[in-house]
Parts: structure tokens; sequence; C-alpha cells
């Protein structure tokens, strides 16, 4: 048991040094699932399909574009995005709640997500353009993973698109829980307690009503990464200043980036802020 878990930490260990391709990556995960599954074998079907087969025989598939799309996306992250679908892949039925009204959010990410996850056409995912390279993207959460709605899954729920983003809303308005206004320099930060969905409170009315209060001139905000919103106020010269350089050093050096563009909120509309 032990040799085997060390086995597995050098093979997550390898995931994060240095580059990997395509190639590397689909056999990095064929050997995992024979370390996270003992008795279990895995064989090539094609360069993007892992045939898992039992000891019995019995066998089921595993395809290689939703792990290849993430870990081309976030590259620092391919040990963890790897081992999550592992995981997940062999988890009992009863272990993960279905897909359900209660579960489907919405994403704010960029036009290079949007197309990283709809590049394949095999890959048809709802989504919806907010402005300038910002989308929406419609997707499940789940205790173990992320995975974009697609169109099969929302025949099943009997909603067309506009019902889902407002459903989305809502379900992300109630996992962000209390939402704070913190001082950051001229600007200011938000904090949540579901930080990973920060970016989606840009569709919450209410949140910058509230926000406006605290600056002078239009809300100006920055979402530069999913865990990272800013604003301060029009009027404000300085804090222009700060919210731009802190758009720009988070989408230089930051993980899970979204957009480097600023937003005028008016009317209780976004516009770019150019």
């Amino acid at each position: 048991m032990q040799d085997r878990q060390s086995e597995i930490e050098a093979v997550l260990e390898h995931l994060r040094r240095g580059r990997h391709g395509r190639d590397a990556i689909a056999l990095l995960t064929a050997k995992l699932i024979e370390l996270r599954n003992p008795g279990m074998r895995t064989e090539f079907a094609s360069e993007s399909e892992i045939k898992v087969i039992s000891p019995t025989g019995d066998s089921r598939s595993t395809f290689l574009h939703n792990i290849w799309s993430e870990c081309e996306y976030s590259p620092e992250n391919r040990a963890e995005i790897v081992d999550r679908y592992v995981r997940v892949l062999f988890q009992k039925s009863g272990d993960t709640p279905e897909l359900s009204k209660e579960n489907i959010v919405v994403l704010i990410r960029d036009t290079q997500y949007r197309n990283f996850v709809a590049k394949e056409e095999w890959r048809d995912v709802m989504t919806d353009h907010l402005l300038g390279d910002l989308w929406m993207v419609l997707a499940v959460d789940l205790p173990d993973s992320m995975t974009t709605l697609t169109l099969e899954q929302v025949a099943t729920l009997g909603l067309d698109k506009k019902d889902l983003i407002k459903l989305g809303i809502e379900n992300v308005d109630r996992m962000l829980g209390r939402m704070e206004f913190n001082p950051h320099g001229e600007c200011f930060t938000v904090g949540c307690e579901a930080i990973d969905y920060a970016s989606s409170a840009l569709l919450l009315d209410y949140v910058w009503d509230q926000a406006a209060s605290l600056i002078e001139g239009d809300l100006i905000v920055a979402l530069p990464a999913r865990d990272t919103l800013l604003f301060t106020g029009s009027a404000n010269t300085k804090g222009l200043h700060e919210i731009r350089e802190a758009a720009n050093h988070v989408v230089t050096t930051g993980n899970h980036v979204i957009s480097e563009a600023l937003l005028k909120r008016l009317d209780r509309h976004w516009k770019l802020f150019l």
C-alpha cells in the first residue's frame, strides 16, 4: 500500500513539473488510473480514449478532451485536474449528486476559456456572451468536479437558456454567502465565502447597488481572475490608476486569470471602460 501511494505521489509530482503535451498527460492519466484502482488495467482505444478493464473483463472508457482542455488552460494545476478526473471516474453512482437544478451555476470566463471548452465538436456547451471578451458559461458544480453544462444535459432539465442563466445566478448567489467590501488603497476588493466564484458576483445587481455607495462617480470594476474582484469610482483618479495596475499584475502573474478589461456600470448594465 505504501509503495503504491509513493508511486501515486511520483506521478502527481511528474505532472506538476515541466511542460507536458497531450500524449504525456494521456500516459500519466492511464498510469494514475491503474495505481488508484488496483486490479484494473488500461489500454488506449484511440489517442483520446482510455479503456479501463476490470479483472472480470468489464470495461468502461474515459475520454481525454476535458482533461486536456483544463490542463492547457490551467497548466499549474495539472496534477489536481488529472487526479480529480481519475477519482470521479470510479465513484459509485450514489457518491455524487446527480445533475439537478440546485447545482447549476454561471461562471464568468474570457473568450479563450470559452473557446477551450467549446472547440471540439463533441463539446456542445451552454454559453452566452456578456460583453467584450467576457462570457457566461453554464456549469455543473459537484463536490469533486466542475464540468460545463452540455446541451444533452440541458434536455433533461426542461429549461431554456434564459431560465438556466437565471437559475445559475440564483445558485451562485446562495453559494457566495455574505459579501464583504474591503479597502485596498483607493480601491475596494470584494470578499465572499465561495471565493472561487467571486467573479460571478458581477451578475448580482444588489452587490453593486451597495458598492456604489462607497465610491464617487460611476462604478469601475475589474475581474482579473476568478477569485479577484476590485472596484473604484470613475471620479477617483488615483483609484483608476491603482485598479489598472492591480488588474495587469493579476493577469500577468496570477492563476485562473480572466480579463484585464475594466467595466463601467451604468443604469444597472455593464459597459467596457476604456
